[in-house]
């Protein structure tokens, strides 16, 4: 399902970007690992962005998702296993 709003998510689409858009972020970071493959994956992430379009303190939330298949590096410096996460 789709709330008809622009997407709160935030594409992390190199590694280069990680260390701006999560570590140095004055927000609250949500960070979800997906793969293009993964069903769970694509379920999930319309209930992420309900849950976080509609929390009181949405503002101050980054909600940040990477592909594993694209950011492998990253994906293997987190210790990410498996999908969703």
């Amino acid at each position: 399902f789709s709330t008809g709003k622009p997407s709160i998510m935030q594409t992390l689409e190199s590694e280069e970007q990680w260390e701006d858009k999560v570590i140095n972020s004055e927000k609250l970071v949500i960070l979800q690992a997906k793969a293009e493959w993964c069903r769970p994956c694509k379920m999930l992430t319309p209930i992420m962005e309900k849950v976080i379009s509609e929390h009181p303190k949405k503002d101050e939330i980054s909600w940040i998702i990477f592909d594993i298949d694209k950011l492998s590096g990253l994906a293997q410096s987190l210790s990410i296993q498996s999908i969703p996460m």
